[in-house]
């Protein structure tokens, strides 16, 4: 599987954050707040650009203890869902230790009621799942898992049923 790094800081320049660690009973929930940046990260998703970290964002992790699936949630300063997006994971643990390859991501806003809504999520990076195929990195019964794992996400996130993302919206208005 793909490996990542660890830290937050290590990926951005510049960024100045809080992270904690809240332990539930399956999952754990990785809050990150940005303090500071050197300059917004600007991110193309779905066609159109949007800031993804900036000062007085949060990043909101959905860390199983046994599963195949995280979630993330970027929130902006003024506390409204930016963007959502879900890790295949290869086995319980943090997506950079255990990365399946494919994620689904989608933008987010808050519907009526104010639930945090996806809007649209697509399945992204087949082709690095193509590449470790092709490389002999991952077998062909891992990369049909991982695809497998992939569509099931798109359809939970699709139809509003992405358990993740309840939990991360249920914790950051208790906080």
């Amino acid at each position: 599987m793909k490996r990542k790094g660890s830290r937050f800081s290590k990926f951005f320049a510049g960024l100045q954050s809080h992270d904690t660690v809240h332990e539930l009973d399956d999952a754990w929930i990785v809050k990150l707040a940005v303090l500071e940046t050197d300059q917004p990260l600007r991110e193309k998703i779905r066609g159109g650009w949007v800031i993804s970290l900036d000062a007085d964002y949060h990043w909101l992790y959905w860390v199983p203890k046994h599963g195949d699936r995280t979630g993330l949630v970027c929130l902006n300063a003024a506390d409204e869902p930016v963007w959502c997006y879900a890790d295949v994971i290869a086995e319980a643990g943090f997506p950079w230790t255990s990365d399946a390859y494919l994620d689904v991501i989608s933008l987010a806003s808050r519907d009526r009621a104010g639930r945090w809504t996806a809007l649209n999520p697509v399945i992204i990076d087949q082709e690095d799942l193509e590449n470790a195929l092709k490389a002999g990195t991952i077998t062909a019964n891992e990369s049909k898992w991982a695809e497998t794992v992939a569509a099931r996400i798109l359809e939970e996130i699709a139809t509003q049923t992405y358990r993740p993302f309840d939990e991360l919206q249920a914790f950051f208005q208790g906080r």
